[in-house]
């Protein structure tokens, strides 16, 4: 018997042991909370902003700064770096347009023919390609000889190129030699003029009227495929691309019509003013 009420006691002894354990923990707990109550009673509560709240409770993804609202056609997985490609910023002013020379092929000269842009400082010439672009003396700024156009890029030595060829290469020019010649026009443009930001404009679509019935060879597929390259040209050059195929095409892929003049490959004035806003508000320091 005694062996046995030893045994019971010790049990008893361990109860007692943890029921004091909880006990004393309980009241830690009820003295904490008086603590927090009375502090929450006598000092002046911290007012924190409903917006800061939610946003610790639901934080949101990650904005990327200078996303451009228009839908790009260029693919997501693009190997040419995030800053190559422009996207949108606040709208540039006047100031940062006048520093801006534009050259390239009969759009470009649309741009000053038109009173769009300054004509001494836009270099475009009807037909020109990369081949043509490189030995034709076409700009005239007042010397004894016509200029090409890196020459005269490199008597303005402006802040801002932005270069708009290709469009007249496209349906008859082997891939290859396109891209090949339009490398050597980058190299002539930058060699004239290293300290100017050099931004290569997208090829502009075409209406389907052109690409059915003008010249099925230049058709927008095979012209995304070969922005698609450019904007690669640009990043390996370390120069900037500008999308503003993106601004110029309807619901189908083709040029929207109401941009374009008669003939589905060039840009009506309309078009020029939506080419200018895009070129303001996809700005480069």
């Amino acid at each position: 018997m005694s062996t046995q009420i030893r045994k019971k006691r010790k049990k008893n002894t361990a109860g007692n042991n943890i029921s004091g354990a909880i006990a004393a923990a309980l009241v830690a707990i009820a003295s904490m909370l008086l603590v927090i109550c009375t502090v929450l009673i006598v000092v002046e509560p911290i007012q924190l902003p409903t917006q800061f709240i939610l946003e610790q409770l639901f934080p949101a993804d990650p904005v990327k700064p200078n996303n451009s609202d228009t839908k790009s056609d260029l693919p997501d997985d693009t190997a040419a770096s995030q800053s190559t490609l422009l996207t949108q910023t606040l709208p540039a002013d006047d100031a940062y347009m006048d520093s801006i020379c534009f050259v390239g092929d009969s759009i470009t000269y649309g741009l000053g023919a038109y009173g769009h842009t300054d004509k001494n400082s836009t270099f475009g010439f009807v037909g020109l390609h990369q081949e043509t672009a490189l030995t034709k003396q076409y700009v005239n700024l007042g010397g004894s000889r016509l200029l090409t156009m890196a020459e005269a890029v490199g008597k303005l030595k402006p802040k801002r190129i932005v270069l708009l060829i290709g469009i007249n290469a496209v349906s008859w020019m082997d891939e290859s030699t396109f891209f090949s010649l339009y490398q050597q026009l980058i190299d002539d443009l930058k060699e004239a003029s290293p300290n100017s930001v050099l931004i290569i404009e997208s090829i502009l679509p075409v209406t389907t009227y052109y690409e059915n019935y003008v010249d099925p060879r230049c058709d927008n597929k095979k012209i995304d495929d070969y922005n698609q390259k450019l904007l690669d040209l640009a990043d390996k050059n370390d120069c900037y691309f500008l999308n503003t195929a993106e601004v110029f095409k309807a619901t189908d892929g083709t040029a929207d019509v109401t941009l374009m003049n008669g003939d589905g490959l060039h840009v009506n004035n309309k078009g020029y003013e939506r080419m200018l806003d895009y070129i303001r508000s996809h700005a480069v320091g």
